[in-house]
């Protein structure tokens, strides 16, 4: 998606990363910027790669028996060579509250766009997979529903306001660890006092692996602030933790932040000295968002705002 930067530093020279369509002048300069959450520089321009609108569009549904029949069907899709902008699984949970399912199934939304002898086979080569791991054709209709109402969170917000606590985690991992991942994540958020709920959903597949999108929701012991933060901080260790121990990575998608940081260290290992040694080069008085990406501060430890 991002082609190049312009980017500040803390010395306040200006340099530019990318804008070509590949190359090998070194390790990629736009991803170090990209992913240091303003540690290392200040982003001040982003070239962005344009698409075509797209002249044809074909959707799917299909609802699976199992969980892990439908990660198999994702699985081969993908190895197969079918990779299309929409495939998206959700468990039980989340499948009966949005996407028609009954409890007990698990549905699967495919969607793609392009040219139509292109995206027909795409679509082909995901019904067979579908198919051979037990699925049954769902309404189409799902993946409409899906579109209008997939930034709605309206039911959520209800609960919030009500005092329960509610947030979710992404984490990558491969394929062969994605049942694994999704069922302990799930298990050691509920085994956390005041858990309601804990749900998840495939958001990104990759020949190697996918992103699992985990919902929680708890109910703290009261309703004060103090009690409610405890009641978060305890769902975010037990289900950060249990990913890592698992064999999923820290963050797909959603960064480390305040939150995360904590646990960069381990998820890095002895790489993480080597943002920090990438940190103390580019900004050595430690001027641009100091204490992030677990990096030690001499500005003293970062802390949320209430």
């Amino acid at each position: 998606m991002v082609a190049g930067l312009e980017v500040v530093l803390a010395d306040g020279s200006v340099i530019l990363t990318g804008t070509e369509p590949a190359g090998a002048a070194g390790p990629n300069l736009s991803s170090l910027f990209i992913g240091s959450e303003g540690s290392f520089g200040i982003i001040s321009k982003v070239w962005l790669r344009a698409h075509p609108i797209a002249p044809a569009q074909r959707r799917a549904a299909y609802m699976f028996g199992s969980f892990a029949d439908a990660v198999e069907a994702m699985r081969i899709s993908i190895r197969s060579g079918a990779t299309p902008a929409v495939l998206r699984l959700y468990d039980e949970r989340e499948s009966k509250r949005a996407h028609g399912g009954d409890g007990k199934q698990c549905a699967l939304l495919v969607l793609d766009e392009g040219e139509p002898i292109l995206i027909d086979a795409m679509m082909q080569v995901v019904d067979n997979a579908c198919h051979a791991n037990n699925a049954q054709p769902a309404d189409v209709a799902l993946v409409e529903h899906w579109m209008s109402h997939r930034n709605d969170t309206s039911g959520l917000q209800v609960l919030s306001k009500k005092g329960f606590v509610i947030d979710t985690m992404e984490v990558a991992v491969v394929w062969s660890k994605v049942n694994h991942v999704a069922e302990t994540v799930k298990k050691s958020i509920m085994a956390v006092t005041g858990a309601r709920s804990a749900s998840c959903h495939i958001s990104h597949s990759y020949i190697d692996g996918a992103c699992i999108y985990f919902t929680f929701v708890a109910e703290p012991q009261t309703k004060t602030l103090e009690a409610i933060e405890a009641s978060y901080a305890a769902i975010w260790n037990a289900a950060q933790n249990s990913a890592l121990d698992a064999g999923a990575n820290l963050s797909h998608h959603h960064g480390v932040g305040i939150n995360r940081a904590k646990f960069i260290k381990r998820a890095l290992g002895p790489a993480h000295e080597v943002l920090t040694a990438i940190k103390n080069a580019l900004d050595p008085k430690d001027t641009l968002n100091p204490g992030k990406l677990g990096i030690e501060s001499s500005r003293g430890e970062v802390k949320t705002k209430r």
